[in-house]
């Protein structure tokens, strides 16, 4: 029964529509507790396992500017939520001079290091200030001088930090005007660069690669960053930049909207067709998630929107045509029609021979049923 309400709970963390909130409370039935777990280790495990690297940061990115500290309890947090050693080096090792986007660095990609984040955040072990401390000691600590964790190899050069910590002090005018120089050359020039140029990456950039430049993009030209070095009266043309940025990330790292996008830029797809193809993959997208959930008649006004956008999308026509059957209205008749579309225009999609089998299977079709689903299993790729 105990590992049975573990998997529930874990389980659980799948669902991608509603928040998830952590609450204090006491045990009040004695009987329970060797039937309990202690929630904060497992929501850990289960947002790393069933939410996106990209899921968590959208949901940490009012965090990633801002300077971490410890809390109250955190030695105590970092040790319950039983993390991998790297992870615990990572967290103990995070210091006050660094905004948490830099300390990260290439954990921006992992579910398991953005998750252990969430559920310290949650808990109030990590705190977070919008500026460095002023005072030179706190300046040159660190987590791992706090938390008193003994991590080998954890020690780091104060003097290097007192040093960067002088040279930003001296420069701080400087680099004010160099930003404000550089904002306003980009807000000059920023339509007529495309969305790699925007993110200064290659067109052949990875997925991470897109992400690392966003972030640092983000970082530099949020106009919420800019109060802090005096550039209010350029925060117009910052947030028309910072927009600009924004698109571009959220075009290339999707991948039906970037290959659409290069289309339009190799010169096979119009402007108008690529944003039609754009709009359309961005409303099946969040259709397909409420029919991922279960929630078919949600799903409908995404789907039937998507294939209105770009009919000629056969993933589009199988889920509509799953989602008319499903819902709870069942309308088999023009489900039929939407996943016999679907096959026409991908012939060898599993999935939507699948799906038409049982909606024939429903209609009393059961010969033809049968065929569709004996298909079904021919097409599904076998793993080596």
């Amino acid at each position: 029964l105990r590992q049975l309400i573990r998997r529930r709970l874990v389980a659980s963390m799948c669902w991608q529509k509603g928040q998830f909130e952590l609450l204090a409370g006491k045990i009040e039935n004695p009987d329970i507790g060797p039937l309990g777990w202690d929630l904060p280790p497992l929501i850990h495990q289960a947002l790393a396992s069933h939410w996106s690297a990209d899921q968590l940061i959208a949901t940490l990115s009012p965090r990633l500017n801002l300077y971490p500290h410890p809390g109250p309890g955190f030695v105590k947090a970092v040790k319950r939520l039983e993390l991998s050693a790297s992870h615990s080096a990572l967290f103990c090792g995070l210091e006050r001079t660094r905004r948490l986007s830099d300390a990260l660095g290439e954990n921006l990609n992992s579910p398991a290091a953005l998750a252990a984040l969430w559920v310290l955040d949650e808990l109030g072990a990590i705190e977070f200030s919008e500026e460095p401390p002023e005072d030179q000691n706190e300046r040159e600590a660190s987590f791992r001088a706090e938390v008193e964790l003994s991590l080998p190899g954890a020690a780091n050069d104060p003097k290097s930090h007192a040093a960067q910590g002088v040279r930003s002090s001296q420069h701080a005018g400087g680099q004010a005007d160099q930003l404000r120089a550089e904002i306003q050359q980009f807000h000059s020039t920023q339509n007529t660069l495309n969305y790699y140029q925007l993110l200064d990456v290659t067109p052949d950039a990875k997925t991470a690669t897109i992400k690392k430049a966003y972030l640092k993009a983000a970082k530099r030209y949020h106009p919420d960053a800019l109060a802090r070095l005096g550039l209010q009266e350029i925060k117009s043309e910052a947030s028309e930049v910072f927009s600009r940025v924004s698109q571009a990330f959220e075009i290339l790292s999707n991948a039906e909207a970037r290959q659409a996008y290069d289309a339009e830029q190799r010169g096979d797809l119009s402007a108008e067709a690529a944003q039609f193809l754009t709009q359309a993959e961005t409303t099946y997208r969040k259709g397909e998630i409420l029919l991922r959930m279960g929630d078919f008649n949600g799903s409908l006004p995404y789907l039937e929107s998507a294939v209105d956008v770009w009919p000629e999308e056969g993933v589009y026509q199988s889920a509509l045509g799953w989602a008319l059957y499903k819902q709870s209205t069942s309308d088999p008749t023009a489900a039929r029609e939407h996943l016999a579309r679907a096959i026409e225009l991908t012939p060898r999609d599993p999935v939507a021979h699948f799906r038409l089998g049982m909606v024939l299977r429903a209609l009393g079709e059961s010969k033809s049923a049968q065929s569709l689903l004996d298909l079904a299993k021919q097409l599904e790729p076998q793993p080596e």
